[in-house]
């Protein structure tokens, strides 16, 4: 359940039961208008933080998304899986728009250098890879 909450007094403004799987990694755009939630159901799925409903489903995903890291432009998000794949996502659209692959085991961790121009990635098969996003 991804669940939306007043910060000021602690209410909760609204619970969404979407996933079906337990949720393994959450994170906000820049700005904080997207939410992206990434779950054991293969999914992840791209909020409107403002009206408090789901804008896409993204669900390329095998085994499970475990990451997540929005660009520093907000235009694409990036996704991981257990099978070590990278998605790039069009936020707008909620199309996939390129996959990388070189792991070959679970990705716990993507981010996004302050350009937007390199993707780091960390993963179960004990490495880290720094990808080229021009």
């Amino acid at each position: 359940t991804v669940s939306f909450w007043n910060a000021q007094d602690g209410t909760i403004l609204e619970r969404c039961a979407d996933h079906t799987g337990s949720i393994q990694a959450i994170a906000f755009n820049s700005n904080g208008t997207l939410l992206a939630s990434a779950s054991t159901d293969n999914t992840v799925r791209l909020w409107d933080t403002q009206e408090k409903r789901c804008l896409h489903v993204l669900d390329n995903h095998t085994e499970g998304a475990y990451a997540i890291a929005f660009s520093p432009t907000d235009t694409t998000v990036a996704t991981a899986d257990g099978k070590g794949t990278i998605y790039i996502w069009d936020c707008a659209t909620g199309k996939c728009i390129h996959s990388l692959q070189g792991h070959s085991d679970q990705i716990n961790t993507l981010e996004f250098n302050v350009d937007g121009t390199r993707l780091l990635s960390s993963s179960h098969d004990c490495t880290a890879r720094v990808w080229n996003m021009n």
